[in-house]
């Protein structure tokens, strides 16, 4: 979108949109922006984990080893009474991936015990790419903002056939871009609030309405387990007093059964599964020309 169509949405100038994200990407707010397969692309699935430990471990170097694994895409640091806890959020491929990442995560340093949850994540569409759809997203890797003008320019095509190559993308939900955030970069407290709910008295698309609705500024994203009535709502908030003031105001809901906050004192992204498989593709098709 550019930042005259994000300003109408808003009912703010061009300029005032601009200034906000270059302050937001200044400060590490948005921490960058990324164009990857969908996940039917390459039939991968989300895994959200959290890894407990003794607390002995230099949590820095934690962050680091559990980061090399292509698989991990997010690492957040969070502490218990016994020690640290660290939210991974993972990408793989069929089930021999999942057990991979599972295995890799419970045999990392002072890791004492591990759960996990596959997460319900939207899968989008697939294509089979052409020539053409490759030197555009070669372009648009270097840089996902550019707008159709300099990819014509850099691609040698015209803006209309640019535009009509960005437009089946959309279209099929192949291709993702993505703003990648970090709001733990601002004075904001980023958490998520791990929620058991009654599935009998409640849908999931019924409770993501009712978060929606009921913490409208505070609700940010909601990550479903696949196998359990349990869910990861995602809040940002101001201050401490406003998690806990969450916390007792989901838990008078009927249908919610438990919700316990899990806080974050930093995180760390890394490229997820399918931005690498696009590189790869990208990459050997530059090779064999």
């Amino acid at each position: 979108m550019s930042y005259q169509a994000l300003a109408d949405k808003f009912g703010l100038t061009a300029n005032a949109v601009r200034g906000r994200i270059f302050r937001m990407m200044e400060i590490g707010i948005i921490d960058s922006f990324a164009v990857m397969f969908s996940m039917e692309m390459i039939d991968a699935d989300v895994m959200f984990a959290l890894a407990y430990t003794d607390g002995s471990e230099d949590t820095e170097e934690s962050i680091a080893r559990l980061g090399q694994n292509p698989m991990v895409v997010l690492v957040g640091l969070g502490a218990y009474t016994d020690g640290n806890v660290y939210t991974i959020f993972s990408q793989y491929i069929r089930s021999e991936g999942l057990n991979k990442i599972t295995s890799f995560i419970r045999n990392s340093g002072n890791v004492v015990r591990v759960d996990v949850y596959p997460i319900l994540y939207q899968r989008g569409g697939k294509i089979q790419l052409t020539k053409a759809d490759l030197k555009v997203l070669k372009v648009l890797i270097e840089d996902a903002r550019l707008p159709i003008s300099e990819i014509a320019k850099r691609t040698g095509f015209t803006a209309r056939r640019v535009r009509r190559i960005l437009d089946h993308f959309l279209e099929t939900d192949s291709i993702w871009t993505a703003v990648r955030w970090n709001l733990n970069a601002s004075d904001y407290i980023q958490f998520l609030m791990k929620t058991t709910y009654d599935e009998r008295a409640i849908k999931a698309d019924e409770l993501v309405a009712w978060l929606k609705d009921t913490y409208q500024m505070k609700y940010w994203d909601t990550y479903f387990s696949a196998t359990s009535p349990e869910v990861f709502v995602e809040f940002v908030v101001d201050n401490l007093r406003e998690v806990d003031q969450l916390q007792r105001s989901m838990k008078k809901a009927d249908f919610i059964k438990a919700a316990s906050p899990l806080l974050r004192f930093s995180e760390s992204k890394f490229p997820w599964l399918a931005e690498l498989h696009l590189r790869k593709m990208v990459s050997e098709s530059e090779s064999n020309k």
